[in-house]
């Protein structure tokens, strides 16, 4: 320690030649002071770099949850607009089915309804079946439609 003396005082202190520890109280008391001080200081600083280290890693932290959070969101969303589009292709395939089916009734009608060996009811109740089946396909008729009309939407990741 050098409390601002011309020697350099230690951390113990004794007689020495010519010179009593008692009359050396004032000098081994400002040592004592300044090294305190000098001791808080060093601890004060090191509190300071600590917290400050703290903070950054806690922001890097924070940053690193936000990114994973809005990649997450991200995928979310690529995920939804995937299934849109099957429920798309989906939409397409039910209503051509559904058409297939009332032109096949529709050609039936036609191709039997001069036959003898087949009974206007009998026809009517087939065609009758056969169209609400149509119905029950169409993706307009069902909803189906609905899946893929709307954009899919998430909330903005919260910061």
């Amino acid at each position: 320690m050098k409390p601002g003396f011309d020697r350099e005082i230690g951390d113990t202190w004794q007689d020495e030649d010519g010179s009593r520890l008692e009359s050396r109280i004032a000098e081994i008391a400002a040592a004592l002071i300044v090294a305190g001080e000098a001791k808080f200081r060093t601890r004060l600083r090191e509190d300071e770099e600590h917290a400050e280290q703290e903070r950054i890693k806690r922001e890097r932290k924070e940053a690193e949850a936000r990114r994973e959070r809005e990649r997450r969101r991200l995928e979310r969303i690529r995920e939804l607009n995937e299934q849109r589009v099957t429920d798309l292709t989906t939409s397409g395939e039910l209503l051509r089915a559904a058409r297939d089916l009332r032109s096949l009734v529709a050609e039936v009608r036609k191709a039997m309804s001069d036959r003898v060996d087949m009974e206007p009811e009998t026809l009517e109740a087939w065609a009758s079946w056969a169209l609400r089946e149509a119905d029950a396909l169409d993706p307009i008729l069902s909803g189906q439609v609905l899946k893929h009309l709307r954009a899919p939407e998430l909330p903005a990741p919260e910061d």
